[in-house]
């Protein structure tokens, strides 16, 4: 197993912060899986089904015997597996997609947790009387007994809450990035610079804790389009370095112990921008 020498790692103010990947939304590749071990992932999700419709369908990519293959792989590499599947607010497609994935958590101890992922399919379909509160009692009946999440917007909304409120941790997706075009795009604000997304992605969902023990808090953060130019006074430009470590301290000083990356693809792929992140990680190349 290649040597973990990841900077994240020797670092003082980071001492302690878990690190994991988001897979996409494919299979990954033995290699891929290997290359995460050697940066010092110790989580790789698996995004299994991404659909917007009401009727669950299994990705074509995604079967249970590859779903347990991959997984398998990812263990061999002291990586602990986990489930994704984009979540529709429909009773017809979340039973469909729990019973998939209680398959893969109860055959054998192969994943960590069932990961919901909750946006728009989940925000803007109609209750015509399926609430919020509904589709969450479904979940958590479904899911007793195990481990499961759920990872949103960086705000908390209104029709995950009840959901987030359920689950064993919760993931809000701080993403400061900032897409490289000559138009005026939303990550180019104040709002997703580096230290405030993860603050304020913290301050919503932590609400969850006020009133009782809530969820853990695991930290989405961003390994693409991290470079930002200096656009506003006292906010200079920082190099994707830069970026990915100051979200990293930011959510290390918010007491959180874990953040996951969006996305492995980034991560592996050729070109300048994934070299400069595989240093970060730790890649000597």
């Amino acid at each position: 197993m290649p040597r973990i020498k990841s900077p994240l790692a020797a670092d003082p103010s980071l001492y302690g912060l878990r690190l994991g990947v988001f897979a996409d939304w494919a299979p990954p590749s033995r290699e891929h899986i290997e290359t995460a071990a050697s940066l010092g992932f110790k989580d790789m999700v698996f995004g299994v089904v991404s659909t917007s419709g009401t009727r669950f369908e299994p990705s074509r990519r995604w079967s249970v015997e590859k779903a347990q293959e991959v997984a398998e792989q990812c263990q061999a590499w002291g990586i602990l597996p986990h489930v994704m599947f984009w979540a529709a607010r429909h009773p017809q497609f979340l039973d469909g997609a729990l019973d998939w994935c209680v398959k893969l958590m109860l055959d054998k101890p192969y994943f960590g947790s069932v990961l919901l992922d909750c946006e728009g399919s989940w925000h803007r379909t109609k209750d015509r009387g399926f609430t919020p509160e509904l589709a969450a009692e479904q979940v958590s009946k479904a899911l007793l007994g195990l481990n499961w999440g759920v990872t949103g917007l960086p705000t908390l909304h209104k029709t995950v809450r009840p959901l987030a409120q359920e689950a064993q941790y919760v993931v809000p997706q701080c993403y400061s990035f900032w897409k490289p075009t000559t138009k005026k795009h939303w990550s180019h604000t104040h709002r997703t610079y580096p230290q405030f997304m993860q603050r304020e992605g913290e301050a919503s969902w932590s609400v969850l804790c006020k009133e009782q023990p809530g969820p853990e808090i695991v930290m989405g953060l961003a390994c693409y389009w991290a470079r930002r130019p200096a656009y506003v006074p006292l906010q200079p430009a920082l190099t994707a370095a830069q970026t990915m470590r100051a979200c990293a301290v930011e959510s290390h000083a918010l007491h959180v112990r874990t953040a996951w990356y969006w996305s492995l693809k980034w991560i592996v792929a050729p070109g300048g921008n994934a070299v400069e992140v595989r240093r970060f990680f730790g890649s000597d190349e």
